[in-house]
Order: C-alpha cells, then structure tokens, then sequence
C-alpha cells in the first residue's frame, strides 16, 4: 500500500507541476509570444490530465493490471497513456475511480473528547468534473500536431480560454481530494491536499470498517 500512496503522491505533484507550468506557457502567449506557446500550454495541461489517470491506477494498480491482461491486444497496462482509455478500464473494476473533491473539514467531537471527528462536505462545484476531463482531454488531442494547412477555420478560437478555465477547474479538483480504495487487503481512502501554488501533496490513510459504498455518486 506504501508502493502505490508514494505513486499516487508522485502523480498527484506531477499535475500540479503541469498546471504551474500550462499557465507559465499561456500567460507567455498572451504577452504576445508565438502561438507556440499556445501549444505547449495545451500539450501540458493534456499531460496533466493524464497524470491525474495515471494517479487513480495507483490505488486500483492489481485489478486495473488484471482487467487490462484480459484485453484482446495490448495487454499491458505499463504502457498505457491514453486518459480516456484509462477511464474506461478503471471504471470497470471501481467506479469510483475519479477523485472526489471536498472542502476542508469540520471537527464534530464535542468539545471534551480525547479523540477528534472530522467530516468532509462534497465540493458542489468549482472543480474539473469526470465528463469536463474527457470532453477537455479530446478536444487538446487536436493541437498535439501540426495543422493540415488545407483545413479551414481558426484552429485556436476559443482555446486560451478553455486553457485558463480547465487549469482553475483541474486546482480546484486536486486541491482536497479523497481517492478511494478498495482490495482484498483494505478499504478506506487517501484524503490528499494540495493548495493552489504548493507542488507536494499531504496525504492522510483513514481505514473503513469494512466494505462500503460512495452514494449520491458525482
């Protein structure tokens, strides 16, 4: 379980560092730098997007390994990058395999208490929802090559503004997070923080009891 929290930590800092860095790349371009910079602020928001699927392998890595064994090709999940493909398979052995952002949590033990309860309300909005990553995550999968010069429109209409908005959406999805476990060995969840403008995550192990389910599933 260490093995896969240090991945998960490692991934998790690996999108911050791409945030920071897709926002350098756009912020250059808007201060009139070739549309290059435009680019590389979309292939490093694209690869952030891919390392936050990289880090949902890591709590799922045994069943996620066997599911992809299964496959009639390609039957190795080390080689996997495609987020969308990723999603697809993690979904079939947890489904809820997506962080769940929440806000920072209260204190319910009474005032006298050796122990302390805390609880964590859902984030209701303000972060990169499972349907925005895709969608996002395709519409950058454009713009990782050159253009046909034979196409017609502005290939770039719109895209610092999706840029800026999915870089403030993917903070507010890892900021505080919960990612949840389930394996034979244990069931419980890593609470990961990570405020805006910080690059390593804290990371807290809390056990469940037992088996449990995630309602009202976002």
């Amino acid at each position: 379980m260490q093995q896969s929290a240090d991945i998960y930590a490692l991934m998790i800092s690996e999108v911050a560092n791409r945030l920071v860095a897709a926002s350098t790349f756009l912020e250059s371009f808007k201060s009139g730098g070739g549309v290059a910079f435009l680019e590389s602020s979309a292939l490093q928001l694209r690869k952030a997007l891919e390392s936050v699927a990289f880090a949902a392998i890591a709590p799922n890595q045994a069943a996620y390994a066997a599911c992809r064994a299964k496959a009639d090709k390609n039957k190795d999940f080390t080689k996997d990058y495609h987020a969308k493909r990723v999603f697809n398979d993690l979904g079939r052995v947890n489904p809820d395999f997506y962080p769940m952002p929440v806000l920072l949590g209260k204190n319910s033990a009474a005032q006298d208490s050796p122990n302390n309860h805390f609880h964590f309300d859902r984030k209701e909005s303000g972060y990169l929802t499972k349907d925005e990553f895709i969608d996002v995550y395709d519409r950058l999968g454009k713009h990782l090559h050159a253009r046909n010069p034979w196409s017609t429109g502005d290939a770039y209409a719109g895209l610092p503004e999706m840029i800026d908005k999915t870089v403030d959406a993917a903070h507010g999805l890892i900021e505080l997070h919960v990612a949840y476990i389930r394996t034979p060995q244990f069931s419980g969840v890593w609470l990961t923080e990570i405020p805006r403008g910080t690059l390593v995550p804290k990371m807290v192990l809390a056990q469940a009891d037992g088996p449990y389910v995630v309602r009202n599933r976002a």
